[in-house]
């Protein structure tokens, strides 16, 4: 009793019919051919790789530049050359009584040229 126009039974495994498996209800991504980028975001791509080009090629050249400028400021006549050096430097405890940091003071002082 079966009419043709009836739909065609599914496969069963086992007298079983499968469930629809969720793999079927998942929708397909389109399939795309190839990258289509404008001009405009072509030129832009371009633009980018070139000025990261020019920064690695230049970059040593321009680091050289600018530490001969930095250092065309060293002057051998500086006050920094004129000031006097520290000799050994006296320590003072921090438990030192009055007598004691001016006695080390003192000491400091007279070493001092």
């Amino acid at each position: 009793m079966a009419s043709a126009e009836q739909e065609p039974r599914e496969a069963t495994r086992g007298g079983v019919t499968p469930a629809a498996s969720p793999i079927d209800e998942v929708p397909k991504l389109p399939f795309a051919k190839g990258l289509k980028l404008s001009w405009r975001e072509t030129i832009r791509i371009a633009t980018v790789a070139a000025m990261l080009i020019l920064v690695v090629v230049t970059r040593q050249s321009c680091s050289d530049a600018v530490s001969q400028f930095v250092t065309s400021f060293d002057d051998s006549s500086s006050p920094a050359d004129q000031m006097p050096k520290p000799g050994k430097v006296e320590r003072i405890a921090p438990t030192a009584s009055p007598a004691e940091q001016k006695a080390a003071v003192d000491k400091a002082r007279e070493q001092t040229p």
